[in-house]
């Protein structure tokens, strides 16, 4: 007679901790690569993209104000910068919300790994140390990486302003989670309250 292989909970639990580890960090990895591929244009590439969308922002705007005079190249400068500074923000973003959804899980319940972790509390400060840390050690290997690519090179005030949009975003996303928190949490008083009044 053959013994039934005996049931491991916690070894079930190990096993979705690990795939909902991995899925909650692929957004990042994503961006990261997103990230990565635009920094491996050549500068002349790079220009060429930025400079299409650039030609393309002042159509627009010379057709809403006609007489309006810009600074090409400020105005480029400045579009460039912008975008430094947005893609790190979703950065931040991505990185604060799988830092959170990637802590240990409870072991009474484990939950299905088709959706993904509900936190319900709002983030804490190592939290938020921690997405920062890694949104700035991704900002230096970045701009060590421009160095390698031909006619590019790594900046230490683009290291600066990529953190800062990391830290805007990572601030951003906080204050969102605290807001959903708190309307969860007002939301089960009025539950509370109604049931106690009946």
């Amino acid at each position: 007679m053959t013994e039934r292989p005996s049931y491991d909970p916690s070894g079930m639990r190990l096993n979705q901790r690990v795939w909902r580890t991995v899925l909650v960090w692929l957004p990042v990895v994503a961006w990261m690569v997103l990230i990565f591929l635009f920094s491996a244009q050549p500068a002349d590439e790079s220009a060429a993209i930025s400079g299409g969308l650039l030609g393309w922002l002042v159509d627009q705007l010379t057709r809403l104000m006609p007489d309006l005079s810009l600074d090409l190249d400020y105005f480029h400068h400045f579009i460039r910068k912008t975008a430094h500074f947005a893609v790190y923000a979703v950065l931040g973003m991505l990185t604060l919300t799988a830092v959170r959804q990637s802590r240990p899980l409870s072991t009474s319940r484990p939950p299905s790994t088709s959706r993904p972790l509900r936190v319900s509390r709002p983030p804490g400060r190592i939290e938020l140390l921690l997405a920062w840390l890694i949104s700035i050690v991704y900002a230096v290997t970045d701009e060590l990486h421009q160095i390698t690519v031909p006619g590019r090179s790594g900046e230490f005030r683009d290291v600066v302003l990529d953190s800062c949009g990391a830290l805007s975003g990572i601030l951003l996303m906080a204050l969102l989670l605290y807001l959903r928190w708190r309307h969860r949490q007002r939301r089960q008083q009025k539950r509370k309250a109604a049931s106690a009044g009946r």
